[in-house]
């Protein structure tokens, strides 16, 4: 995700493009998860107001945990 996320244009505004990729990203990546037992971890210094709406999905749980001091990262925990 943050591969694709380095498109040019606006990051609060991501091209469409974008959105799509990184959506069909997540989904494909939940599809082989076991339900009830799926986990997902995703670490990276993409802040929660860019990266959560991607991975938010009914029937799972995101958990996010901010880490570091002087510059933080983020790791993201998707259970199915």
């Amino acid at each position: 995700m943050d591969a694709m996320m380095t498109s040019k244009g606006d990051v609060w505004d991501p091209p469409e493009q974008v959105v799509t990729d990184c959506t069909k990203e997540v989904n494909e990546t939940l599809r082989v998860l076991r339900k009830g037992k799926g986990l997902f971890i995703y670490l990276t210094f993409g802040q929660p107001h860019f990266r959560k709406r991607y991975l938010t999905r009914p029937g799972s749980t995101l958990e996010i945990k901010e880490l570091g001091e002087a510059f933080h990262y983020y790791l993201y925990i998707v259970r199915t």
